[in-house]
């Protein structure tokens, strides 16, 4: 997935809710992102709060991430984006 193309399914979920996302049967908070090589990396970690769409939204926003792809990273772990779902008013990237 594409930075644009996951921008245009958040636009449509509530700004208040946060987002995770899911890697190796496990659900992680979003932290930060990282851009590296032409990719885009959100930046999981095992935190209790994670970062609302609103504030994902503002990070992504930028005309020269349009076009990158983006990956989950947690520790040396890597895994393409691909998707997301709605879960108890969380949005779950897989």
């Amino acid at each position: 997935m594409r930075v644009l193309d996951l921008l245009e399914m958040l636009r449509d979920i509530s700004k208040n809710e946060t987002v995770w996302g899911y890697l190796d049967h496990k659900i992680y908070a979003l932290v930060n992102i990282e851009v590296f090589n032409d990719q885009l990396f959100i930046v999981l970690g095992e935190k209790n709060n994670s970062l609302k769409n609103w504030e994902l939204l503002f990070m992504l926003n930028k005309k020269e991430r349009f076009n990158l792809p983006i990956f989950m990273k947690l520790d040396k772990k890597n895994h393409q984006v691909f998707g997301l779902r709605l879960d108890d008013k969380r949005i779950i990237l897989h």
